[in-house]
């Protein structure tokens, strides 16, 4: 999401850029760079039409009623505190059906889930998620699952029957499928207060005047706008695929830089480029392969390269606490593996996705393993077209980069519902 963060697919690099960090006036999301198809920066979504009426979507919803009071016991004050312990009841059948469930670890989606429902409290109970989605319900049918998920223990047994209690897999076809995952992160980079024979190229601020937001790519200079930082080439590049980053001074400082605007200008994967060319193998044109290349092929013809790109992504800069990452298009801190950019017409952020499928176990696992994991959406992409089509935040650094970098796969979906939501829609309550 905010730039959203752009969400830039470079053809071969699963980079999702903007996606994150920063409140852009839509949020844009990640930026995945993938040979075949590369994420764009993301940029503000365009209203979602009304599904048609006979879809289940469109289904009128019964109004909600207010939980049962549960009475807790208090133990007496000579007795220690237990932690709860997962429920042992038998699993619900519908979670029986999801390969790689029970193996799974929703620890991140958990996570991720507090931050969504921290964000909700600002809305009235009878509020829906997605006025043009009513399958989603109010806010009121999920304010159950968020008491419950503050004082889950963060875990993977706690986390998995915390899900199983509160939540279903969606009754419904509309929320399940298959589709694309892509991935994207959040770029730690090295900067400088000043330019220097490393650090040539300016992260500039959105400019004042309108005439100087619309300029190509080759023409911004230190001139056009305030200079945030000076960084490599190479890695500001990147950054602006990916829409933010993190920015590290040589004193060791960090700022977050968040996605501020584009120029309006059209985005080419230099990835692709590379491959029509015969200077990448189309299987091979993820982020690290064309910075292998840049590194082969000099400054000069590096920047070349870059400039065949006219996209050009500006940034916002905010203070950063460690372990911080970038913020979503819901405007919230997102969480690795545990949070997803979506297409945004298509659901409200908040909402727990499953999704079975390959994803990469360390950088350059371009095969990737068979898996299943839970995500919240949370952010959004301009790259992010479809009812199934994702992109999976990896997190922060070298190390989440190389894993997004690859990751291009064909994933299984299934929505999650608050229990009584779901149990409504199949008529079961």
């Amino acid at each position: 999401m905010n730039i959203h963060q752009c969400t830039v697919l470079i053809t071969g690099i699963l980079l999702t850029a903007c996606a994150t960090t920063g409140t852009r006036p839509q949020t844009p999301g990640p930026h995945t760079i993938a040979a075949t198809q590369e994420p764009e920066v993301k940029t503000p979504q365009t209203p979602p039409s009304p599904m048609p009426a006979t879809t289940p979507e469109t289904a009128p919803l019964p109004q909600p009623t207010a939980p049962a009071q549960e009475t807790v016991p208090v133990p007496e004050p000579s007795q220690p505190v237990a932690r709860p312990e997962p429920q042992s009841s038998p699993l619900h059948p519908a979670f029986a059906n999801l390969t790689y469930w029970q193996s799974s670890d929703p620890t991140p989606a958990l996570k991720a889930l507090r931050k969504s429902c921290a964000k909700w409290e600002r809305y009235q109970d009878t509020d829906s998620l997605k006025s043009s989605r009513p399958v989603f319900g109010t806010y009121a049918d999920w304010r159950p699952a968020c008491h419950i998920a503050k004082s889950t223990p963060l875990d993977a047994n706690h986390a998995r029957a915390f899900f199983e209690q509160e939540f279903r897999p969606a009754p419904v076809d509309i929320l399940r499928g298959d589709g694309l995952l892509t991935g994207y992160f959040t770029p730690v980079i090295d900067v400088s207060h000043l330019a220097s024979r490393e650090y040539t190229e300016p992260i500039l601020e959105l400019p004042e005047l309108e005439a100087d937001r619309n300029k190509s790519r080759q023409d911004y200079t230190v001139t056009s706008s305030t200079v945030i930082a000076f960084g490599r080439p190479v890695d500001v590049f990147f950054m602006q695929v990916q829409g933010s980053g993190i920015l590290k001074f040589p004193d060791g400082h960090m700022l977050r830089a968040a996605f501020a605007g584009h120029n309006d200008k059209p985005y080419t994967s230099i990835g692709r480029l590379l491959v029509s060319r015969g200077e990448l193998d189309k299987d091979r044109s993820a982020k690290q392969d064309i910075e292998a290349w840049m590194s082969k092929a000099g400054f000069m013809k590096t920047k070349a390269l870059i400039n065949e790109n006219d996209r050009y992504v500006f940034f916002k800069t905010s203070p950063i606490t460690p372990g911080d990452g970038a913020i979503g298009s819901q405007g919230v801190p997102l969480i690795a593996m545990g949070s997803l950019a979506v297409d945004k017409r298509y659901y409200p952020f908040g909402v727990p996705i499953w999704l079975a499928g390959k994803f990469p176990q360390t950088g350059g696992d371009y095969k990737g393993k068979q898996q299943g994991h839970l995500l919240i959406a949370q952010d959004s992409g301009g790259a992010i077209k479809g009812r199934f089509r994702g992109d999976v935040y990896f997190g922060t650094g070298h190390e989440a980069g190389d894993k997004a970098g690859v990751m291009k796969h064909k994933a299984h979906w299934v929505l999650f519902l608050p229990t009584a939501l779901a149990e409504r829609l199949t008529g079961n309550s």
